[in-house]
């Protein structure tokens, strides 16, 4: 089971990798609107390649990553998560190094390189933990440290 849920997770990630995924979200925000409809938001991602993969009950969770990390459940309320982190976004291009079988968990160490509303580039490497439920990821955590995200899925180094 536990390489199935790696395929999962892979093939959540698999089709905008390497693309500019800021562009991607900016439009899929313009048309979810300002008070995103569960059912819509559910229905646009039941027909996106990479987003068909994401449970109806996610848990979005970007804590682990700051002061700003804030944690979205649901459809509509990451819709609404992404509203707001697309304002932070010029760019933001993501390339994942490894698909790593943590038993419960999935660890993804991802390279991020992004830009802000006035191009400051930033370059970054986040650690994602993603739990699958039902066939599909329930759950993503993040984190800037792999140490961390080990710890939060119960490993230890």
């Amino acid at each position: 089971m536990s390489q199935e849920n790696v395929e999962i997770v892979r093939d959540l990630n698999g089709p905008y990798e390497g693309l500019d995924v800021a562009t991607i979200i900016r439009e899929a925000v313009d048309r979810f609107g300002p008070d995103p409809d569960p059912a819509v938001v559910l229905s646009e991602w039941a027909q996106d390649p990479a987003w068909r993969h994401i449970h109806p009950e996610i848990e979005w969770d970007l804590t682990g990553t700051g002061a700003v990390g804030v944690t979205a459940n649901g459809p509509r309320e990451v819709a609404l998560f992404w509203a707001d982190w697309i304002e932070a976004w010029k760019s933001y291009v993501y390339q994942v190094v490894e698909y790593r079988d943590l038993g419960d968990w999935i660890l993804t160490p991802t390279e991020v390189r992004a830009s802000g509303p006035e191009g400051i580039p930033v370059e970054m490497r986040l650690f994602q933990i993603w739990r699958v439920r039902d066939g599909k990821v329930a759950t993503m955590r993040a984190f800037l440290s792999e140490r961390e995200a080990l710890q939060a899925a119960g490993v230890s180094e």
